[in-house]
């Protein structure tokens, strides 16, 4: 799911950071997301299979901002085959705006202008914004919670009590990026502004992020040459939150440095060096520090003829306080293997990949904050270090991808991971002033677990038809110190299909998916006791239309969550039910 989001992120934003000519491994190659005709900037469906409920919700617009080149094995993403996109057969668009409003109250707000687009320079001011605001659903522990499991569901309205509450969700963004090209080398930059402001039945905040980007590439036509590549990010953020009891402030500074530099022989051999280093700094009452994440990643390349090898051995250490009441406390283990290969069993349609790896991700505030925006200070309730880090110890997995003739082509993979600590969801039961009796609250913490895992996913595309898809299996095991904790869901996935008519009228119905979440309960308002939960699964049914008026505007409408299902993407947290959003689309 994450690489779709970054896809069509990428689409919207056009963030022009990757900016090397040499690529390592061959990729799709993507068109500037406003050139061409307006149909050729048409939603693409891969967004149509992810509701506008979860595309407003991401916390990161450009996606390429601490992005770390570690991610996990679950999340690799293969190499795709080398394919050339036709041109555009009309002179580049300057302009592009889409905007929507509805009921519920989800306004959302695309903008890209690029008053600098020809020659060595290009330059994008872009703007972003989504948002709710309205009523959720409310969730109340069961008088008797002895059978087993309890079931996390909408709480029914019962004796006059509201079955609702009241809040918002509002993210923006807004800055501006360029790319400067020379014969050997390009530099890219963002600069942007960042806010999410958010309220729920305990706080209110104002989160306001100023972002900074630097990326410099080399390129040359030399079969031997030296290559670098190497990206810079800078946050500094502030949370203002506002609790029922008390105000809370929490100052971040996040610096990461990525690159990857090495010796290219010849087309065949390569000798590279990725390096990565991530910093955060912070300011709070309670966990204020610093912490960090630096890896090595020496690593040879040999292609030849149908086999392409990447082997290397990853070095990571975690930088971390000595006091043993900060944040990432936990340790980690020092070298992951880290090796890819595949074999073009037939070229350029069929291809057998092998990955091994593992490593270190840090869960920072902002991280944390992307994942759910109703995350606060108080998430660990001091059964766990809300901040820590991801330690996968090992991830294999096996696969293929291809193509069938030009208009179908797929990826099925398979893999186990093993982690010594990572990221899960937690709900607990305790007291919230002004409410009364015990309450569900929602948190975060750790613990190691093992995954087994299956993907698949596909596209099939014809003149008038699109058919594209994802779905993954998961079965985690060996979780320890689980108390009050959730694992992931079993099964999710979505699917999309489209039909047009001669490329002016696009209609879509599309699904998202995801089948209960198990887990327990801790109650702190009883001994700490633990009860066996379930967090039901979804099924997010939409539908899409949209009808071109002229090259330069197209009419849209989107009505999302049909089946009017409760969606705890975040547990505890779900929006009122089915909304409905027109709006419009430019492209000058």
């Amino acid at each position: 799911m994450n690489n779709i989001r970054k896809f069509v992120s990428l689409v919207v934003a056009s963030v022009p950071f990757v900016v090397s000519a040499q690529d390592i491994d061959p990729t799709v190659v993507v068109n500037r997301a406003y050139e061409g005709k307006l149909m050729e900037v048409h939603k693409p469906l891969l967004e149509m299979a992810i509701p506008d409920t979860v595309t407003r919700f991401d916390l990161d617009f450009d996606y390429s901002v601490f992005e770390k080149p570690y991610k996990g094995a679950y999340e690799f993403n293969p190499y795709v085959l080398t394919m050339q996109p036709a041109s555009a057969v009309q002179s580049p668009k300057k302009f592009f705006l889409k905007a929507g409003l509805g009921y519920t109250l989800n306004p959302e707000f695309d903008m890209v202008w690029s008053p600098v687009f020809k020659g060595d320079f290009r330059m994008d001011v872009y703007a972003f914004h989504r948002s709710y605001v309205g009523s959720y659903r409310s969730f109340r522990p069961e008088a008797d919670a002895s059978s087993a499991p309890v079931v996390i569901d909408r709480w029914k309205q019962t004796g006059g009590d509201k079955a609702r509450w009241k809040g918002y969700d509002l993210l923006t963004r807004a800055g501006v990026d360029g790319v400067y090209d020379w014969k050997t080398g390009a530099i890219g930059f963002d600069v942007a502004y960042h806010g999410l402001a958010s309220k729920d039945l305990r706080k209110t905040r104002a989160y306001d992020a100023l972002d900074v980007s630097l990326a410099v590439s080399s390129k040359s036509s030399q079969e031997s040459y030296f290559m670098y590549d190497i990206k810079a990010d800078y946050r500094f953020a502030e949370d203002k939150i506002v609790f029922i009891e008390k105000d809370d402030y929490v100052g971040e500074h996040i610096f990461d440095v990525n690159a990857v530099l090495g010796q290219v022989f010849t087309h065949e051999h390569k000798m590279l060096f990725d390096v990565d280093l991530d910093l955060a700094a912070y300011n709070h009452s309670v966990f204020a520090g610093t912490a960090g994440q630096f890896s090595i990643v020496p690593h040879y390349v040999f292609a030849r003829g149908r086999w392409h090898v990447d082997a290397g051995l990853r070095i990571a250490k975690i930088l971390r306080s000595n006091d043993p009441d900060a944040m990432f406390q936990t340790r980690e283990q020092v070298v992951y293997p880290d090796v890819k290969a595949w074999f073009a069993a037939i070229p350029d349609a069929l291809r057998v990949y092998a990955v091994a790896g593992g490593g270190n991700r840090l869960n920072t505030y902002s991280s944390l904050l992307q994942e759910n925006h109703h995350m606060d200070t108080a998430f660990g309730w001091g059964r766990w270090k809300f901040m820590d880090a991801d330690i996968e110890r090992v991830s294999v997995y096996l696969g293929i991808d291809g193509r069938i003739g030009s208009k179908f082509s797929y990826d099925v993979h398979t893999g186990y991971a093993n982690y010594s600590n990572a990221l899960l969801d937690a709900v607990l039961v305790s007291t919230v002033k002004t409410m009364e009796g015990p309450q569900y609250v929602p948190g975060v913490g750790y613990a190691p677990y093992q995954k087994y895992f299956a993907a698949a996913s596909w596209s099939w595309k014809t003149e008038s038809f699109r058919f594209d898809g994802d779905v993954e299996y998961a079965y985690v095991w060996g979780i320890r110190n689980a108390d009050g904790l959730f694992a992931p869901s079993p099964l999710t996935g979505k699917v999309a299909f489209e039909y047009n008519w001669s490329r002016r009228v696009y209609a879509g119905v599309d699904c998202m998916f995801a089948t209960g979440r198990k887990g327990s309960i801790l109650d702190l308002t009883s001994g700490d006791a633990v009860h066996e939960a379930l967090i039901p699964g979804y099924a997010e049914l939409g539908l899409y239309l949209e009808v071109s008026a002229s090259h330069m505007l197209s009419f849209w409408a989107r009505g999302g969550n049909l089946l009017n299902m409760t969606i705890q993407r975040n547990p505890l947290y779900a929006e009122r039910g089915a909304y409905f959003t027109l709006g419009i689309c430019l492209n000058l």
